[in-house]
C-alpha cells in the first residue's frame, strides 16, 4: 500500500457505532483516498516515525492468531511502514554527445529476467508436439 498518509488513529471498525476496537488508515494515492484497517498500522506508524501528510509504503509483514479479551479467536496482522523521500536530482551540464540528445522514445528498453532460451526452448517442444500429433492425425 502507498500514498499519501490523510488521515489515521483509533475507531471502531469502518466507523460503525458498534465495531469492535480498531485502527484505520487513509492513503491518498493518483486522486483516491482509500481506508484501511488493522491494528498493525498503529505499530507501524509509530516504529517509523510517520505523520499525517507523509508519503509512506505500507509491506505486510506477518499474521498470527491472537485471542480477544471476550475468548474469541482473530487474526492480528503486522506491517512494516516506511517514509518516502522525493528526491529531486538537478541536470548536469555536460558535453552534448549523441545519448544526450536522444528523445525519451528512444531509451533502451528495459531487460527482463526471464531467461528467453527457455521460453524458446519450450515454444518449440509445443510446436513439434503438436506437428507430431498432426502428422499422426493426418495419416489416420
Amino acid at each position: 500500500m502507498y500514498g499519501k498518509l490523510t488521515n489515521h488513529g483509533p475507531a471502531p471498525f469502518e466507523h460503525k457505532e458498534h465495531g469492535s476496537e480498531s485502527y484505520f488508515i487513509t492513503l491518498s494515492n493518483r486522486g483516491e483516498e482509500r481506508t484501511f484497517w488493522s491494528l498493525g498500522f498503529e505499530e507501524a506508524i509509530s516504529q517509523a516515525n510517520i505523520e499525517t501528510g507523509d508519503t509512506v509504503s505500507f509491506t505486510f509483514v506477518r499474521k498470527e492468531i491472537v485471542t480477544l479479551p471476550n475468548g474469541k479467536r482473530a487474526h492480528r496482522s503486522f506491517f512494516s511502514a516506511q517514509k518516502i523521500e522525493k528526491q529531486v536530482t538537478q541536470p548536469t551540464q555536460t558535453s552534448q554527445s549523441s545519448a544526450d540528445t536522444r528523445s525519451p522514445v528512444a531509451r533502451p528498453r528495459a531487460t527482463y529476467s526471464r531467461n528467453k532460451s527457455n521460453v524458446s526452448m519450450f515454444n518449440i517442444a509445443v510446436m513439434v508436439i503438436i506437428l507430431l500429433s498432426w502428422i499422426g492425425f493426418a495419416a489416420t
